[in-house]
């Protein structure tokens, strides 16, 4: 069987539980992209706090706009490739939940360093992924890349 047979049997099987495998290809894309992103996130946030000496708001909202485009020609282009929207209504509906995750992250990274006195960087942690994980891949499935 040829490669692209292959992978087109696979794409239109179901795994047993009911999860289509291109849903969940689609799905280790987007995190593989979210890592990507989260990368470049933490190094621009970093550099600006540690080398910059930026104030670490500042730096967490600096970063997270740098990994918001990353992530946003990422999922434009690789994990959704999705063309069927112009690339302007794209980037407008991602904006908006761009915005919403970066309030998310900048103020979740505030309140959990001021409240609880840990360090930034292990608030950005728990902050990003709690975040990835509830509120950007979704909205990019059903709202941005549809």
């Amino acid at each position: 069987m040829s490669k692209k047979a292959f992978i087109s049997n696979v794409n239109s099987e179901e795994i047993k539980s009911g999860v289509k495998v291109t849903n969940f290809f689609t799905y280790l894309r987007s995190q593989f992209a979210a890592l990507t992103a989260t990368a470049s996130d933490f190094t621009v946030t970093i550099f600006l706090k540690a080398i910059i000496g930026l104030w670490y708001v500042s730096a967490v909202a600096l970063g997270a706009a740098v990994g918001a485009l990353v992530a946003f020609f990422l999922n434009r282009n690789w994990v959704f490739k999705s063309k069927v929207n112009s690339i302007r209504v794209q980037a407008f509906r991602y904006g908006l939940v761009a915005g919403g995750s970066w309030v998310l992250n900048t103020g979740g990274v505030y309140l959990l360093t001021e409240s609880l006195g840990i360090s930034y960087l292990y608030s950005k942690i728990i902050v990003s992924i709690f975040i990835g994980l509830s509120y950007n891949y979704i909205l990019a499935k059903r709202f941005v890349f549809v």
